[in-house]
């Protein structure tokens, strides 16, 4: 690993900083002869700014770490930075046994099948270590389900095994910043005054930190990504240049995300890249008085620049939709193209996958166009302006 890999590790730890010499807000710090920076669409809050900070202090160790161990030592500095985040979010948990506790449960099975789990950390006083092998033998089959959890101390200490309660639970928000398998343990954090944190371990062995704003916090196939909640969703924002299309765009992106399925959306404010889509019968326009009218029917009327819930009770069908091959194109008024095949534009050149070339393709033609991959990473490319100029840029998060 060079120490440029090094640094690009670090900046997409954090998915709204990016990589790019034009943006609206540049950080950059001197190692030796070598400067390395990252760009933003804001300025940095106090608590990404406190985390660049640190980063700035701990770079040289970081560096000479690289430089003497193998490639697995980006792992243990991105795991420093999410330890470093979450004590600034609240000092009073154990992070560091937390995030140990972590790496004990992720790889761990019961009768052949990963073990999940569901945490609140709350206010209180435990009575067992839940780190121990002997008691995780008892409750390997316990907190599994999208209601039951177990609640800990701040020490990883079991005060509790518990369901959420439906009175508990009220409606979504659009502009929630986290997947809506979530949304119980999401409505129990802001419900319940003594629960600070919650932590849940998936199937697909994916690990998920929630506070009462939204995911803090996650890991996916070893890789971290942090949160700061209200900045990101600004930069989506800002990225896609319509506030509330945004939020609706970001609430889709983490349910496909988590669903393991590849797609592509693609925002075209102003039906360009509609003039570009070679199966014309995939226009929304065209699928009327056809088979395909069903499709058509069902998501007419989702407005996805209208405040509040603009999904209505179709977000289960639109997510469907979104797996379909092809692209959904969608403008604020609703749904132009469902499984739209993209025509690859002249400056785009050879791409792993059809789906990036194809998303590529998008922004060159003047859409902003969002890619999940099939393993459920997502990247959302825009024209980044700033410093006397633009480029291409990319915003990365999973």
């Amino acid at each position: 690993m060079t120490l440029k890999q090094a640094f690009s590790n670090i900046v997409r730890l954090v998915p709204h900083w990016y990589e790019s010499d034009h943006a609206p807000c540049r950080y950059e710090t001197q190692v030796g002869d070598d400067v390395f920076g990252f760009s933003t669409h804001r300025p940095l809050t106090s608590r990404t700014e406190r985390l660049w900070e640190y980063i700035q202090d701990k770079l040289p160790e970081f560096f000479s770490l690289v430089s003497l161990h193998s490639a697995s030592i980006g792992d243990c500095i991105q795991e420093a930075l999410v330890e470093k985040w979450l004590t600034d979010h609240s000092a009073e948990v154990d992070w560091k046994r937390v995030l140990k506790y972590v790496h004990y449960l992720r790889y761990r099975t019961c009768e052949n099948a990963p073990v999940t789990m569901n945490l609140v950390f709350s206010e209180g006083v435990g009575i067992g270590d839940l780190d121990e092998d002997a008691f995780n033998k008892k409750i390997d089959r316990i907190a599994t389900s999208s209601y039951t959890f177990v609640r800990s101390d701040f020490q990883v200490r079991s005060i509790s095994y518990e369901e959420i309660s439906w009175s508990q639970i009220v409606n979504t928000s659009a502009d929630s910043t986290y997947p809506q398998f979530l949304h119980p343990f999401f409505c129990l954090l802001n419900d319940d005054p003594n629960a600070r944190f919650s932590l849940h371990i998936t199937e697909n062995r994916d690990v998920l930190i929630m506070d009462r704003t939204g995911v803090i916090a996650a890991s996916r196939k070893g890789m971290w990504r942090i949160y700061d909640c209200v900045p990101f969703q600004e930069a989506i924002g800002d990225a896609v240049g319509h506030e509330s299309v945004a939020c609706t765009f970001l609430s889709m992106l983490f349910d496909l995300s988590f669903r393991r399925h590849g797609g592509l959306l693609v925002y075209d404010p102003e039906s360009v890249v509609l003039n570009h889509v070679i199966n014309r019968e995939s226009l929304l326009s065209e699928m009327r008085n056809t088979k395909l009218q069903m499709i058509e029917s069902v998501v007419s009327g989702v407005n996805f620049g209208e405040n509040g819930n603009p999904f209505g009770q179709k977000r289960r069908i639109l997510i469907e939709l979104s797996s379909i091959d092809g692209a959904i194109i969608f403008n604020n008024d609703g749904i132009l193209a469902i499984g739209a095949l993209v025509e690859q534009h002249p400056e785009v050149g050879s791409h792993v996958g059809a789906r990036t070339t194809a998303a590529v393709s998008s922004l060159k033609w003047g859409g902003i166009p969002a890619k999940i991959s099939s393993d459920g990473d997502v990247s959302i490319y825009f024209r980044s302006i700033g410093q006397g100029g633009q480029a291409d840029a990319v915003i990365r998060f999973s």
